[in-house]
């Protein structure tokens, strides 16, 4: 489960970071670039499959790596970025498997599991916070590229696809500008104070 999680990584928020010349060397990166998707689908299979191996195949069994609530918040920060690079360009985040993986595995947390809600909005601010990028990113000004497609892929998947009603309502008042971010730009990998949790 570590060595998923440390690959998956790779291709995920490591393929998201904002890499300037002079600032960090990224020549070791090249062996990654346009191999990120077909890792991913490698490493997770079936997405309807929730362990390993799939179809019960053998008397033991591992869950998979799911997704929660709170990535929304890792897989916006790449939005942040001043311009794109060409390991940003492999970013896991704006392919329709990826997507639907993390979709799926928010979709398991039932609205009666009060521990798992609880669990899921223990960044209740940074949850809001990547759903606000993602609403108000310009895509007109970004054109057509990786993160744009992230953008309209995302905006459909929180208008279509069903979230317990504290996540789809939190959405609809950022649609509503119901609520206001502080800056919602600045690149930081540190959680912010936390709010209180949901009763």
């Amino acid at each position: 489960m570590a060595g998923d999680r440390w690959l998956l990584k790779r291709g995920e928020i490591d393929a998201s970071i904002d890499f300037k010349k002079g600032k960090k060397d990224t020549s070791s990166w090249r062996r990654y670039t346009g191999e990120n998707e077909l890792l991913f689908d490698i490493l997770i299979g079936d997405l309807a499959e929730p362990v390993y191996p799939e179809k019960g195949e053998a008397s033991w069994s591992i869950d998979k790596l799911r997704g929660e609530y709170r990535d929304i918040f890792g897989m916006t920060q790449w939005l942040c970025n001043k311009q794109l690079n060409y390991i940003n360009k492999d970013c896991l985040f704006q392919y329709d498997n990826y997507l639907e993986y993390w979709c799926l595995s928010c979709f398991k947390l039932k609205e009666t599991d009060a521990v798992a809600k609880r669990k899921a909005f223990e960044d209740w601010d940074l949850i809001q916070e990547g759903l606000y990028r993602i609403y108000h990113f310009d895509t007109e000004k970004e054109g057509d590229t990786c993160r744009t497609r992230f953008i309209h892929k995302m905006r459909r998947i929180l208008d279509e696809r069903e979230f317990i009603p504290e996540f789809k309502q939190m959405w609809l008042d950022i649609k509503s500008n119901k609520i206001n971010v502080e800056e919602p730009w600045n690149i930081h990998w540190k959680p912010k104070p936390k709010k209180p949790r949901l009763p």
